[in-house]
C-alpha cells in the first residue's frame, strides 16, 4: 500500500483494516481510501455493523467506477440504520429488495418516510398511492414547490428531483443533437431528453401529459446512470480526436534523440500545461516525477484545443498532449475553468453537482469549442490508475509534448530558449515526441477562412454564414489570452471585429430598399447570434469573466443599434 500511496503514513487510520472492512475493498481501492480521513471514519463507523458493512459492499460493487456514490450512501446511512437492522439474510438474496434499499439512502430526501423494513418491502405501492394522490390533487405540500414534477419523476424514474435536475443541467444541453449509435445511447438520450421537458413544463398541465402515457416508465440506477451519461461523452470525444502531425527533425537532450513533429493542418486533442496557476518547479527526472504518485486528487485537469481555438491555461511548465482513450476515464467537463481542485476530491463524478464553482457542463466537442469565452475549457480526466498486470498505480502518462512558437519568426531561434530545452528533457525521459504550433501560421489560415466566408456572405447574403463568421472570429479572439502582445496585435483584434461588423451593416443596408424581409431576416439572426455571444460570458452558475467587459459592451452596443434599425419604418428608405 505504500508503494501505492506514498503518503500513507500521514493519512491512514489503522482501524480500516479491520478484517470485515479488508473483505470488501481491493488494495487500491483501499489506498485511495485512506487519503481521507474522513472517509475513513464514515466506513469504520459502521465495521461493527454486518449489515450496513454488506449494503456498503454491495453498493461498492454494482459499478466499475470503484467507489461511485460510496460517500454520498455513507452521508445518509444513519437516517436509515433501523432498516438496515432489520435486514435478515434471506432479504440480501432479495435482490429488489436492496436495490431499492440502496437507491433510498443513495437520495437525500425520504419523502414517502420509508423508515421500516415492512414499508421498504411494500415501497412501489405507498410511492404510487402518494404519487398520484398529489397529482389528483388530494396532497398539497407547500415545503415542495415542484410538487407535481417530484410525483411524476419518482413514478417514472424512480429519482428526485434534485438528482433529475442535476443529470439535465450537466448532459442535457447537447442531448438533442447529439447522434447515438447504439440501442443503450438512444435511451440515456431519451431519458435525458424527458426529464428536461418534465422539468421545463408547466406544472398546470404536467398531469394531463403524464397521462397520455407519452414518457416511458424506466427505472434508473442512480449508482450507475450517470457513468452511462459520462460514457456517452467519452465515445463523441474519442471519435473527435484528430492529429496529423509531419515530422520535421530530430534533436537531442543529453545525447537522447527525440522526434520533433510540426502540426501544418486541422486538428483536435488534449492538453494539460503542468504548474498553471500554481508554482511549478522542473523536476530532475520528468518521468520519475510523473510516477512519483501522491493520491492527493483523483482529477487530471486538461484542456480541448483545435486550429480555431488554441487557447491553454497560463503556460509555466511543458504543455502535455493527449489523445487517449477516455472510455471509464472522463471526470467532469466544461467550456470554462471550472476550478475543479475541490471536485477533484469527490469519489465520482456524479457526486460533483452541477452548479459546483462554475459550473459542470458537458458539452459535444463542436460546442464546447464555440461557447469558450473565458482563458480556456476544462476536461477532467482520472488522474492516476491502478494496473491489474504489473499491480502498480501509474499517472496518466501524456502521448507527446506541446510546444507553440507565436509567431512565425519564433521559427528562427526557438531552439535556444529555456523552454524548448525543458520540452527537450521532458520529451526524452517520458519517451515520447514534440509536436511544434506555430500559432501564427494557424491564425493566418483561421484569418483566410473568414474572409472567405464574408465575401460568400456579401454575394449570397445568407444569414446563417454570419453565425459561422461570428463564433470563429471569437473562437480564435478568446484563444489569445496568454499569447505574445505582437501576436495579439496582428490577429481577431477589436479592431479587426469592428471592422467587420462595418462591412455586414453595409450590406444588409443596401437591400432595404429592395428587399425589406430579407433585410429583417438578416437583423434578427444578427441579434440572435448577438444574444447567444454575451450569453457566452456566463457560466451556468455567475458572470466570472473579469476581462469581458469590453467584449459585452461592444456586443450591447450593436444589439441596441440593430434594434433601432428593426424597428425604423420601412417606408423611410424608399426612394
Amino acid at each position: 500500500m505504500v508503494k501505492i500511496n506514498e503518503d500513507l503514513n500521514l493519512s491512514i487510520d489503522i482501524r480500516i483494516f479491520q478484517e470485515k472492512i479488508l473483505k470488501i475493498f481491493k488494495v487500491e481501492d483501499l489506498s485511495r481510501i485512506t487519503i481521507y480521513p474522513e472517509l475513513q471514519d464514515k466506513i469504520i463507523k459502521y465495521a461493527k455493523n454486518e449489515n450496513a458493512m454488506k449494503i456498503i459492499g454491495i453498493a461498492y460493487k454494482k459499478t466499475d467506477s470503484w467507489v461511485m456514490e460510496l460517500n454520498e450512501i455513507l452521508e445518509n446511512l444513519d437516517g436509515y440504520i433501523e432498516i438496515i437492522d432489520e435486514l435478515k439474510d434471506e432479504d440480501f438474496q432479495n435482490n429488489i429488495l436492496i436495490d431499492n434499499l440502496i437507491s433510498l439512502i443513495s437520495i437525500k430526501n425520504n419523502y414517502f418516510e420509508i423508515n421500516t423494513i415492512s414499508k421498504l418491502k411494500n415501497i412501489e405501492t405507498i410511492k404510487n398511492n402518494i404519487c398520484n394522490d398529489i397529482l389528483e390533487g388530494k396532497i398539497k405540500n407547500k415545503k415542495y414547490k415542484e410538487l407535481k414534477k417530484i410525483a411524476i419523476l419518482e413514478l417514472l424514474y424512480n429519482i428526485d428531483y434534485e438528482y433529475a435536475e442535476n443529470i439535465v443541467r450537466k448532459y442535457g444541453v447537447d442531448i438533442k443533437n447529439i447522434e447515438t449509435i447504439n440501442d443503450k445511447e438512444e435511451k440515456i438520450k431519451e431519458i435525458i431528453l424527458n426529464l428536461k421537458e418534465i422539468l421545463n413544463n408547466e406544472e398546470n398541465n404536467l398531469y394531463e401529459l403524464y397521462k397520455t402515457g407519452k414518457w416511458k416508465k424506466e427505472k434508473i440506477d442512480l449508482i450507475t446512470f450517470e457513468n452511462k451519461c459520462i460514457n456517452l461523452f467519452a465515445r463523441i470525444y474519442n471519435e473527435s480526436f484528430n492529429i496529423s502531425p509531419i515530422k520535421i527533425e530530430e534533436d537531442k537532450y543529453k545525447d537522447k534523440k527525440v522526434e520533433v513533429f510540426k502540426i501544418n493542418d486541422e486538428f483536435n486533442f488534449l492538453v494539460r500545461v503542468e504548474g498553471a496557476y500554481s508554482y511549478w518547479e522542473e523536476p530532475e527526472n520528468f518521468e520519475e516525477n510523473l510516477n512519483n504518485i501522491k493520491i492527493n486528487l483523483n482529477g487530471n485537469p486538461k484542456t480541448y484545443i483545435a486550429q480555431n481555438s488554441m487557447a491553454v491555461a497560463r503556460p509555466n511548465g511543458p504543455i502535455y498532449g493527449y489523445d487517449k482513450d477516455l472510455s471509464n476515464n472522463l471526470l467532469l467537463m466544461a467550456p470554462w475553468d471550472i476550478i475543479s481542485n475541490n471536485a477533484n476530491l469527490s469519489f465520482s463524478p456524479s457526486s460533483v453537482k452541477w452548479n459546483f464553482e462554475n459550473g459542470i457542463e458537458f458539452r459535444t466537442p463542436e460546442k464546447l469549442l464555440n461557447n469558450m469565452r473565458f482563458s480556456h475549457n476544462e476536461i477532467v480526466t482520472l488522474k492516476w490508475s491502478y494496473n491489474e498486470k504489473i499491480k502498480k498505480v501509474q499517472k496518466d502518462k501524456p502521448n507527446f509534448i506541446v510546444y507553440f512558437n507565436d509567431l512565425i519568426k519564433d521559427e528562427l531561434d526557438y531552439r535556444e530558449k529555456d523552454d524548448w530545452r525543458i520540452s527537450k528533457k521532458a520529451a526524452t525521459q517520458l519517451e515520447i515526441p514534440i509536436i511544434i504550433i506555430n500559432r501564427e501560421e494557424i491564425l493566418l489560415k483561421e484569418k483566410e477562412k473568414i474572409i472567405k466566408s464574408l465575401k460568400n456572405f456579401t454575394k449570397t447574403l445568407e444569414e446563417n454564414i454570419l453565425e459561422k463568421i461570428i463564433i470563429e472570429f471569437e473562437n480564435n479572439r478568446s484563444s489569445m489570452r496568454y499569447v505574445k502582445e505582437e501576436l495579439k496585435e496582428k490577429y481577431f483584434t477589436e479592431k479587426d471585429r469592428k471592422k467587420f461588423f462595418e462591412i455586414v451593416e453595409k450590406e444588409i443596408i443596401k437591400i432595404r430598399k429592395i428587399n425589406y424581409s430579407k433585410y429583417k431576416i438578416i437583423i434578427k439572426k444578427l441579434l440572435e447570434i448577438i444574444e447567444e455571444e454575451i450569453n457566452k460570458y456566463t457560466t451556468n452558475t455567475k458572470i466570472i469573466n473579469k476581462f469581458a467587459e469590453e467584449d459585452i459592451n461592444f456586443y450591447k452596443r450593436k444589439y441596441a443599434y440593430l434594434v433601432k434599425l428593426m424597428n425604423q419604418n420601412v417606408d423611410i428608405y424608399k426612394e
